[in-house]
């Protein structure tokens, strides 16, 4: 496997200007930098739109797309669509990644026969502002698609 394959990052976005700054600093820090960030904005009436131009004229790896009324789902696929990746991973756009999360599934696939690599969505509540009063680890899993 070489070891700078195209990973690209589908991140659906409606009106998540609360979080989105926070999401999109944590793929572009990234320890695999060989990335392609695709910021799909699906009729945001907040700053969400600005804020992703913003990311887009910082880092030519980040990709922007606008598109009316689809669901999370239509976003993902559109994104699909648009994606030039050996590998897929999708964010949400309240998610954060740890720094070294997509080179650690990038690795996980090394010198085996598969297509995809899965991880598990844990929250930390002393540095991430969702305010939960139960652990949603194993509720959420992000993974990767071979292309």
């Amino acid at each position: 496997m070489a070891s700078k394959e195209l990973i690209s990052i589908i991140i659906p976005i409606h009106n998540a200007q609360k979080y989105l700054e926070e999401c999109v600093d944590s793929v572009l820090s990234q320890t695999y930098n060989n990335l392609e960030i695709l910021l799909i904005d699906d009729n945001s009436s907040d700053s969400s739109f600005e804020i992703i131009n913003k990311f887009a004229k910082k880092d030519d790896r980040v990709r922007i797309f606008s598109q009316v009324g689809g669901s999370a789902g239509q976003t993902r696929n559109f994104g699909l669509d648009r994606a030039r990746g050996s590998y897929i991973s999708f964010v949400d756009a309240d998610d954060k990644l740890a720094p070294e999360n997509l080179d650690k599934l990038h690795q996980a696939l090394d010198g085996v026969q598969t297509g995809f690599s899965i991880s598990k969505f844990t929250t930390n509540e002393a540095t991430w502002p969702i305010k939960s009063t139960r652990t949603i680890e194993n509720l959420f899993q992000r993974f990767f698609i071979q292309t």
